[in-house]
């Protein structure tokens, strides 16, 4: 009979880290919030700072969701407008307890909404709540709300410079979504999660087959799992070869699809 774990098991098991640090995104975000904050002084913004210094490193992190440019790009607008939105009601809240209560519920109930639309934009919407909760604290009455704008709109400015490498290596990125599902390390899972990213991103023809095909692949690996362990153990050696010689051929495919030689064979 398994035995309870205790309280500080149980802790332990929530602090525990669930994935890698971003050492990447954490250096560009604190490098352009360091050049936002320089020309914010610059400016004479000395109410502004912290507010673009925040702004930058929220929009930083949105332009670094993994998702395609074309998707992130609007997002990343969206969390402008959001984060000058979130400072500005803040800012016209302070005249009215009532009407800050009434804005902070509006926020809250849209952020947390917003997972319903998938886990990506559901992190988008937490990201944005987070700026207003921030809004809430750092807010007063040295800036007016136009002011607010002025801040917001510097720090998007400086934050979009991440978009420079994203643009350089777009179709590089979406040549690497294609060919996801021929890397034999890679799951099912990934292969769905690229499907969700690729919705709505326009491909030509012979990308979109690749990555069906691709996603067949993924699919047969998951079941030659059970197949293997279902059949007789004189047959298990040689469908042992059967599939890694399948899975060195889905390798060399995707690194042609990477390369862009598949396309060429295929056009030709």
């Amino acid at each position: 009979m398994p035995q309870r774990k205790s309280k500080f098991e149980r802790l332990k098991v929530l602090i525990r880290p669930t994935g890698k640090p971003l050492w990447a995104t954490a250096v560009k975000s604190f490098l352009l919030m360091v050049l936002a904050v320089l020309i914010a002084i610059l400016l004479g913004w000395d109410n502004g700072i912290f507010v673009v210094a925040i702004v930058t490193i929220v929009i930083t992190r949105i332009i670094d969701i993994d998702l395609p440019v074309r998707k992130v790009a609007p997002l990343t607008f969206v969390g402008f407008i959001m984060a000058m939105l979130a400072f500005t009601s803040v800012s016209l809240g302070l005249s009215s307890d009532l009407i800050f209560i009434l804005i902070t519920v509006i926020w809250a109930f849209f952020c947390i909404s917003l997972y319903i639309f998938g886990k990506s934009i559901g992190f988008f919407g937490y990201i944005i709540f987070v700026m207003y909760f921030i809004a809430v604290i750092v807010v007063n009455t040295k800036s007016t709300p136009l002011d607010y704008i002025y801040y917001c709109l510097l720090a998007f400015l400086v934050s979009s410079l991440l978009f420079i490498p994203r643009l350089w290596k777009m179709k590089e990125d979406l040549r690497s979504r294609v060919a996801v599902g021929f890397d034999p390390q890679n799951s099912l899972q990934l292969g769905l999660k690229n499907l969700h990213a690729l919705s709505g991103v326009p491909l030509d023809p012979t990308d979109y087959e690749l990555f069906k095909l691709g996603l067949y692949l993924s699919g047969f690996r998951e079941y030659s799992k059970l197949l293997y362990s279902r059949i007789s153990k004189g047959y298990q050696d040689k469908f042992k070869e059967y599939l890694e010689d399948i899975n060195k051929t889905s390798l060399k495919i995707g690194e042609s699809i990477i390369q862009v030689k598949i396309k060429l064979i295929l056009i030709s």
